[in-house]
């Protein structure tokens, strides 16, 4: 059952930072609302804010200079936020801001190839399992330290990349290998190593 406009308006006064934040997280909030409790002093209220799939995209960009890691790290997980936005989501100090952006589809390429060298092995793994990763940010994981999963990952989705980009069967690993020592993402079906890594197969 919605509440009613009326209602959100009324709540969004309350003197209970509880029902503030409900009223922040609701779907229907009007804009207006919105915009008011961006400004609240409680930052679960601001979080709120910044978690909505219909908040204003300039309340976010708003709240991404907010002075609590955890309202940023959530305006980097939204999905509307703009991807200038993320990008500079994507240098901030904060460990947890800097995985929300690795892991939201809207990150510039630019910004997760930058992850890829900068975050932790969290938002490393983030940047591994991120669609839009570039092939060469994908590389360098792929040959980071073993121990870290963002590299395991990497290695595999390296694998099915090389594979898919170049027509080589799954069961081909000499093949991948001797690919995956160049700098593949910028080869053809013709280039001579690519052929002799087929006759591998």
């Amino acid at each position: 059952m919605n509440t009613p406009e009326e209602s959100l308006l009324s709540l969004a006064d309350d003197s209970d930072e509880f029902v503030r934040a409900t009223v922040a997280g609701n779907a229907n909030a009007p804009a207006r609302v919105l915009v008011r409790l961006a400004r609240d002093s409680t930052e679960d209220v601001r979080w709120a804010v910044a978690s909505n799939a219909n908040v204003p995209v300039v309340v976010l960009v708003g709240l991404a200079q907010d002075a609590n890691p955890t309202v940023r790290a959530q305006v980097a997980g939204n999905t509307v936020v703009p991807a200038a936005t993320l990008s500079e989501l994507a240098k901030d100090q904060d460990e947890g801001v800097k995985w929300a952006v690795a892991g939201n589809g809207r990150t510039p390429p630019k910004a997760l190839s930058d992850l890829a060298g900068t975050g932790d092995s969290a938002t490393k793994l983030a940047v591994a399992r991120n669609s839009g990763t570039p092939a060469n940010a994908i590389q360098r994981l792929a040959e980071g330290d073993r121990l870290i999963r963002a590299t395991e990952e990497a290695i595999e989705r390296r694998r099915a990349l090389i594979c898919e980009r170049f027509d080589i069967g799954d069961d081909c690993v000499r093949g991948v290998n001797m690919i995956a020592k160049r700098e593949w993402w910028e080869l053809d079906q013709d280039a001579p190593v690519v052929q002799a890594a087929k006759t591998l197969c």
